[in-house]
């Protein structure tokens, strides 16, 4: 009921905006989010606490309520239910099915344990935002949390309301583009978001349940970017735009900043390309110009990181030339042979999506006799992907760690946020098309239609095991998950205690999710692999994602000295710890995985590790 009540606080924010700036629900619900963002980190950063800020939000959402109340009254005819505008409709009938699918649930990625879901936790716990200097030991940009802490402080700490929430941002710009619709267009907007559902679920692997932040990013430009393509009135524009441009660059800065580029690219592109005197001369200034700035920027970026290093030599230059082939490589065989959700049935690559999404604009631009529009927006596109392809390049050569990059992790979610954008777009030229009355249009129905089908084709038992909290128990990681969940119930009843230290180790890097969940319950109790050394080897110490040749296995006293650590809890053991570590100090017993072992210490120098336990 918290996620209910809270979408009714949100759309009586709403109201407002749709009376002050004459906004449908669906556009005010963007200005809405902002709102509740801005709010509660005002009060996070001042003196006061969120709980000020959720008492702010409810008396602005009781203002909404009383002026939808007043609105009511004082219109003397009713509206026919079928001029009711459908996405409020839509969005609590999706409130409810949020509060139904993810029920119970808990939190399932890595990444959700150490950002976006730390996030949330921290603040509901401390009652305030968190410094840079205390929060995993890193700067952070809060993203969706602040949203995922409104639902929270409603109704507590629930870890499936944060998944409930999340599936609700990414409805909000999804539904943008539908948001003039009434009720009488019902079939259309049925279509429109059951494509977007089970498209969604092909497309992008946390679409729908996940708190990462690629979902909210790539709906709400892709819904921005559809909306402004159908909107009419433009008066409506900079109420919706503006506050959405900023939910775009705060959610997800580098990928944001960039979205943030690609709707006003469309939106002014569309208008500079209507003049069909000056068309092919714009198509092709815009296409090249988009490729050669984001050329231009890797190359400044790699003059600049030669030039601030002060290393013109071979090694410099080869050790670059040898980072992008292996990052273009990567990118290549993500491209062409690698899924966008390994949770579909459908064998789903970017260039055939791409392919599709272009595909479907220019016939339904052909059937509709609007070639030159669809042509207008097929540049936009192809510009757009092609841009992509070089902004990920650059990312992947210069801006993450090297260790990462060689992996390509990241590659395949960066395509699917602009195969996602794309296709939110697409859909919503689509939309524009299909309402047409005419004969002609009819094979773009029935193409909406089949591709409706094929998407559903990608929907099978997986679909509840990785979208819903049905069926956790043949969930990938939650075996791991109640490992982790066994482990912390004997740390916290036999061993844990006011003011206890744990360093926890893992040579082989062998679970994540143990890894990522013990720091997210148990705290400052234990370190982090994002904050502290987590392992050993030739090259010197583990951290985060690369190895620091500066800390070896002889300054494993001092580590443990430095911060006061009362045990070590080594997840997993090898040959190198097995050998080096009982050189260094007294170990009693041999190393084993899962072992618990107290430091010992003398005049305040750790001399020895006990054996305590085997914690598997």
């Amino acid at each position: 009921m918290s996620i209910i009540l809270g979408s009714l606080i949100l759309l009586s924010i709403s109201y407002c905006f749709h009376i002050w700036f004459r906004l449908k629900i669906g556009e005010a619900l963007i200005p809405a989010v902002g709102t509740i963002v801005v709010v509660l980190l005002l009060f996070g950063l001042s003196p006061l606490s969120f709980q000020w800020g959720l008492i702010s939000l409810a008396l602005f959402a009781v203002v909404g309520m009383v002026v939808f109340i007043i609105s009511m009254i004082n219109h003397k005819e009713r509206k026919p239910v079928s001029q009711w505008e459908i996405v409020p409709i839509i969005f609590l009938v999706l409130n409810c099915f949020a509060s139904v699918l993810y029920l119970g649930d808990h939190l399932h990625y890595n990444d959700e344990f150490h950002q976006w879901g730390a996030a949330v936790k921290y603040m509901l716990e401390n009652d305030r935002m968190p410094l840079y200097d205390d929060f995993l030991g890193d700067q952070y940009y809060f993203g969706t949390s602040l949203f995922h802490l409104f639902y929270q402080m409603i109704g507590g700490y629930n870890e499936g309301n944060m998944y409930a929430s999340s599936f609700l941002l990414q409805w909000i710009g999804i539904l943008l583009p539908i948001s003039a619709y009434k009720m009488k267009d019902w079939k259309i907007c049925a279509i429109y978001t059951l494509l977007a559902w089970f498209g969604g679920y092909s497309i992008y692997v946390y679409f729908g349940k996940g708190i990462y932040t690629d979902a909210a990013v790539f709906c709400l430009a892709g819904g921005l970017t559809g909306w402004s393509l159908l909107l009419e009135n433009k008066k409506r524009l900079l109420p919706v735009l503006i506050p959405g441009l900023g939910l775009l660059f705060y959610f997800k800065p580098y990928i944001g900043l960039a979205f943030c580029i690609y709707v006003l690219f469309f939106f002014f592109g569309m208008s500079l390309m209507a003049d069909q005197k000056k068309s092919v001369l714009i198509k092709k200034s815009l296409f090249w110009g988009v490729l050669l700035m984001a050329l231009a920027l890797l190359v400044l970026h790699l003059d600049g990181r030669l030039l601030s290093s002060g290393v013109w030599d071979n090694q410099a230059i080869n050790d670059a030339i040898y980072r992008l082939r292996v990052s273009w490589s990567v990118m290549a065989e993500s491209l062409f042979g690698r899924d966008l959700s390994r949770y579909s049935q459908l064998n789903t690559y970017a260039i055939s999506l791409w392919t599709l999404e272009v595909a479907m604009v220019g016939i339904a631009g052909y059937l509709s006799d609007e070639k030159e529009k669809s042509h207008r927006l097929i540049v936009l596109m192809v510009s757009s992907i092609a841009s992509f392809i070089v902004f990920v390049l650059y990312a992947e050569s210069f801006i993450i760690s090297y260790e990462e990059s060689l992996t390509g992790r990241s590659v395949g979610r960066y395509y699917s946020i602009v195969t996602g954008y794309l296709f939110l777009v697409m859909l919503s030229y689509l939309l524009h098309v299909i309402k047409k009355d005419s004969k002609r249009i009819m094979p773009v129905r029935f193409g909406i239609v089949l591709m409706l089908s094929i998407f559903i084709l990608g929907i099978d038992e997986q679909y509840v095991i990785a979208a819903t909290s049905w069926n956790n128990s043949e969930a990938e990681s939650e075996e791991s998950y109640l490992l982790a969940q066994t482990v912390i119930d004997k740390l916290e009843e036999h061993y844990i205690q006011e003011d206890t230290k744990i360093l926890f180790f893992d040579q082989c890097c062998a679970n994540y999710i143990v890894e990522e969940s013990l720091p997210y319950y148990l705290g400052d109790v234990i370190s982090s692999y994002l904050t502290e050394v987590y392992g050993y080897g030739l090259d010197g110490a583990h951290t985060r994602f690369a190895w620091d040749k500066s800390k070896g296995i002889y300054s494993f006293d001092e580590l443990l000295e430095e911060k006061g650590y009362d045990y070590v809890l080594i997840w997993t053991t090898n040959d190198y710890l097995n050998q080096w570590l009982p050189k260094v100090m007294d170990v009693e017993g041999t190393l084993i995985d899962g072992g618990l072992y107290r430091v010992i210490y003398r005049d305040g120098e750790a001399q020895k590790l006990t054996y305590e336990g085997d914690l598997y």
